[in-house]
């Protein structure tokens, strides 16, 4: 694959574009923060299906180690650590799973609960229904969810029964209530037909002469309660008879002649009819009475009432003129009609209610049934407890499938062993090859781990002896392996056969030596070469691009020495914090360039005018790059480990400082200090430390090493204009 450094785009780097032509082999210079892992990921990003790298990262992906009672043990390889942490978080598992007790206790717990409130609330039921013969469900205690569902069902499952009652008395008081509402329940006036209500509007609209005796309407009721008396209408009664009332003898036959005349004259007839109409209204008004307290619409009692009363003016007026005609509205019925059919509806339903009742008091377990199952389910300590009980069921199951899962995972873990013998045997002689005195040997109980052992005495190693760089080494040894499909060792011709992996098209090796001793950096090195070597020799026809980054001089000239055509180059920051790539050439010669790059860095700043100096623009990195330069320049020549304010003095006698300047050096030291050692720039005290005052920090360096040695700073800012004669006014 074909890489060109055009539009970058990540971080540091705004659609970034360099003129370098890159070479096969790349190795990059950066300080920390100048750009380095930017670069790198937009480099991953090109091709990352088809590019190996090794970073810390991939150190601690592929190599594990732990102390055991006897020593070192160690695992290489990401599969194999996966698979080892796999094995021992599935014991874990199935330990712990097998381990609990906590579940079934509180499975036992509430399952014991639910069955003394199913318990109690079938004793209430009993009590309240007077019934005996009712019991639990089957299995309640073993399975009291199952019984809890079963109830429920009772609520719905008895069609027969309607009502809600929660007693036997429920169902005496509803059938008192109910017969007491059909016994005040009749319909008024029920003897008046449409033919009797025409006859009273013909009747008030006859004229009826009074007779001249103006008999009156007393009179002729009392007549007719004497002939009742006398019982004139039987047969028996003739010849002479004797007054009920006064004794007097009368002959019969003209006597009931008379009075018939007298009681059925029409005028009398009329008084008699007005009476028992009137008769009749009157109960019906007390009959309206009673059904007000009986659920009737009150309106239409009200209209039934206005019409009885307009009935009885009518009637009133008609017996005071019998001569006159009276009109009535027909219409006038129609209220009562209304009523009579609410009513009769009101006395459907009660009959209706009070046959469901009366079938309900004869079965009166189901009424028990749907009691317990109601309220059951109204139960808040049910409703708590079977929920508990689901989620711990649930929980139990789940826990037992994990385990069978398990179980079954781990016997899988332990039959895909690998085989690594051949990678112990290539680790050992590249260990050897190189001049380390440790070897990999397997563990005893465990032959997917190696166990670090001393060549001299084949005795186990300390973890604590095993450096980081050593762990990086076997790292890196096993990625240097990783590369190739195939390889193998054939002793007796003495070669080796390697093929490289034919998907590779890039590696990145991102700061691949990092806190390593001085030994171990030696061997690191060695391998790396070794295989760069390889690259552009042996594999030099496959089309494979390697990039290489450090923040280390040492190894920026040490990697790739003598590995064929390798481009040096150098990734910067500029003051507004945007990153670029500067290909060294020539100047790659001078061992002294991050220094050098770094001197001129801070000498350009010390020229920014005043007007230039913006709050947005990252000078606070300049701290950091002050404190490199004057630790660098007093460590070298003076022995001088960190310039700090406890080091003052000695700074004030190396560089011959005067002691009226302590304070401006005083200030100095504390400004590189508290920007530098990672120290968060989001801290108060850190960034409220403006511009213009790191600049005097940084211009009062240049003036300190000016003065001590003009020849070296004039040497190390060639190229910047005026800056020996600007420095002088600082």
């Amino acid at each position: 694959m074909t890489y060109n450094l055009a539009h970058i785009k990540s971080k540091s780097f705004n659609d970034y574009t360099s003129s370098v032509t890159l070479e096969k082999i790349n190795v990059f210079f950066g300080r920390n923060g100048s750009g380095k892992s930017a670069l790198t990921q937009w480099l991953k990003a090109m091709d990352p299906e088809n590019t190996k790298v090794f970073d810390t990262s991939y150190v601690e992906s592929n190599v594990k180690t732990k102390t055991t009672l006897h020593g070192t043990n160690i695992i290489v390889g990401e599969s194999q650590i996966k698979r080892t942490d796999l094995i021992k978080q599935t014991n874990n598992i199935i330990n712990n799973l097998e381990s609990k007790s906590d579940v079934q206790d509180a499975i036992k717990k509430d399952k014991s609960q639910l069955y003394k409130e199913i318990s109690e609330e079938i004793n209430k039921a009993k009590q309240k229904f007077e019934i005996n013969n009712f019991n639990h469900k089957k299995n309640t205690r073993d399975d009291p969810l199952n019984a809890l569902e079963l109830w429920y069902e009772e609520v719905n499952g008895h069609s027969d029964v309607k009502s809600n009652f929660s007693s036997a008395q429920d169902i005496q008081d509803a059938l008192t209530d109910v017969s007491s509402k059909i016994q005040s329940l009749k319909p008024i006036l029920s003897d008046i037909s449409n033919d009797e209500e025409n006859h009273l509007i013909s009747t008030l609209n006859t004229i009826v002469p009074k007779p001249d005796s103006r008999l009156t309407n007393t009179l002729v009721s009392w007549l007719e309660q004497g002939w009742k008396i006398h019982n004139f209408d039987s047969p028996q009664v003739k010849g002479i008879g004797k007054c009920l009332f006064c004794g007097s003898q009368f002959d019969v036959e003209i006597a009931k002649k008379e009075i018939s005349n007298s009681i059925n004259s029409e005028y009398a007839e009329l008084l008699k009819y007005i009476d028992k109409v009137k008769d009749e209204l009157d109960t019906a008004s007390n009959q309206l009475r009673v059904l007000e307290q009986n659920s009737i619409d009150e309106e239409l009692i009200k209209q039934v009432q206005n019409a009885i009363n307009y009935v009885l003016s009518k009637l009133a007026d008609k017996k005071e003129t019998t001569e006159s005609q009276v009109e009535l509205d027909p219409q006038i019925f129609e209220s009562i009609h209304r009523l009579n059919a609410e009513i009769n509806q009101s006395l459907k339903t009660y009959n209706d209610l009070q046959r469901q009742y009366l079938h309900e008091k004869e079965n009166l377990n189901s009424l028990a049934k749907i009691y317990v199952g109601r309220s059951l389910r109204d139960n808040s300590i049910i409703m708590e407890c079977s929920k508990s009980l689901r989620q711990e069921m649930k929980q139990l199951e789940d826990e037992q499938y994990s385990l069978k899962l398990s179980t079954k995972f781990l016997e899988h873990l332990k039959r895909s062993s690998s085989d690594l013998r051949g990678f112990r045997d290539l680790v050992n002689s590249t260990l050897i090859s190189i001049g380390l005195d440790f070897k990999l040997e397997f563990n005893a109980d465990d032959s997917s781990t190696f166990d670090v052992l001393q060549i001299s005495s084949d005795n186990k190693l300390d973890i604590e002896k095993l450096s980081e760089g050593e762990i990086r080494l076997i790292a890196f040894i096993q990625f240097y392996f990783s590369l190739f499909s195939r390889y193998e060792v054939n002793k007796q011709a003495c070669k080796t056969i390697k093929e490289i992996n034919p998907t590779i098209r890039g590696l990145i090796l991102d700061d691949p030596i990092t806190s390593i001793d001085s030994n171990n950096r030696y061997f690191m090195t060695s391998i790396i070469n070794t295989l760069l070597k390889e690259l552009t020799s042996k594999f030099q026809n496959r089309d494979i691009s390697v990039f290489i980054f450090t923040h280390s001089v040492y190894d920026f000239h040490g990697i790739a020495y003598n590995c064929g055509s390798v481009k040096h180059l150098r990734i910067t920051k500029d003051s507004f914090g945007q990153s670029k790539i500067e290909d060294l050439g020539e100047t790659f010669k001078n061992y002294n360039d991050d220094y050098r790059a770094t001197f001129r860095a801070v000498a350009e700043f010390c020229m920014t005018k005043k007007e230039d100096l913006t709050e947005d623009v990252q000078y606070i990195r300049f701290g950091n790059q002050c404190r490199f330069l004057l630790e660098s320049h007093a460590r070298t020549n003076y022995n001088i480990e960190n310039v700090t304010n406890k080091a003052i003095n000695k700074i004030m006698t190396v560089y011959n400082i005067d002691e009226s300047d302590r304070a401006r050096v005083v200030e100095m030291l504390t400004i590189i200090n508290s920007l530098s050692h990672g120290i968060s720039y989001s801290w108060d005290d850190i960034a409220s430390i403006s511009p213009r005052e790191i600049q005097k920090a940084a211009r009062t360096i240049m003036i300190i090493l000016y003065k001590k040695d003009k020849a070296h700073v004039v040497a190390m800012t060639s190229g910047i204009s005026n800056f020996a004669k600007l420095v002088r006014n600082w």
